[in-house]
Order: C-alpha cells, then structure tokens, then sequence
C-alpha cells in the first residue's frame, strides 16, 4: 500500500500501516519458535461494505465493481524494468536491485520509487511448493519478461 500511494496515478485514501514486521525473526526467549509477520493499520474512513450492499440497488453494486476493476487497471498498467517481489530498500539483502519503473511516469516518481523500493526474489508459493524450496533455480530479480536477451 506505501508502494500504491507514492505513485501519482494510483494515490487515493489508505488507512496507515502504522507498523509491520517483515522479517520473522526466532522469538528471543524461546529458540526454535518462530516469531510471524504482521501489518498493524489504522481503521479505514468510511461505511464498510459489508454493512450496507445488501441494502444497495444492483446499479450501485455493479458502480463499485466498475471501480475496483478500474483500480486494478491502473494497479496493472504500472511495469518495473526487473521480474521479482517488491521489498522496502531499508530491508534490502544481496542480490536486490533498484526498482525501476518502465514507460512513462514522472521523472520525480521514477526517482522517488528506485530511492524506497528494490527488486528481490519472487516469493509465490509455485516458486517454492512441492520440493522446489531446495532446487538451486534463479527466483529473481531477472529481466522482465517482456525484455529481449
């Protein structure tokens, strides 16, 4: 969510993360317990939706689909330069790399994003179920897919 309000295009009113833990450290007092990740945020303006879609005519239920998917649009038309998971550039490890955005933004949102954010490895589940957690294969940062070699 830091990620969506520092780009322009994307900005709209998010409730604060007011603190995370990405790292799930060993629980200090007891070896072998691990400790989890977690998001603490603030509560969201606003009526949730769950309280009042039952009440709401079909018009304006299909009103809120048309503006989640116009969001996701936008969420979607935004490319980095490099194939991988988004990591804050405070929590970076070897083998991150600058988060490039790819095509058109402002020079000062380009800037803004490679200072904050880096690419790292991916971290999807098909990369690492079933065995593949062991396999010595390259989970990024790599070229996005749409590069040519």
């Amino acid at each position: 969510m830091d990620f969506v309000r520092t780009t322009r295009r994307l900005r709209k009113l998010f409730a604060d993360a007011n603190h995370y833990s990405s790292a799930g450290p060993q629980h200090p007092e007891r070896p072998g317990l691990q400790e989890s990740e977690y998001i603490l945020m603030e509560e969201a303006d606003g009526t949730p939706l769950h309280e009042v879609r039952d009440g709401q005519m079909i018009h304006d239920k299909l009103k809120i689909v048309d503006d989640v998917v116009a969001f996701e649009k936008k969420l979607l038309s935004i490319s980095f330069t490099r194939y991988g998971n988004l990591y804050y550039a405070t929590d970076a490890f070897p083998g991150c790399e600058k988060a490039e955005l790819a095509g058109d933004a402002l020079q000062s949102q380009k800037d803004e994003i490679e200072r904050r954010f880096v690419i790292g490895p991916v971290i999807d589940a098909p990369f690492w179920n079933y065995g593949r957690g062991g396999m010595e294969i390259d989970r990024g940062p790599c070229e996005d897919t749409s590069s040519e070699n």
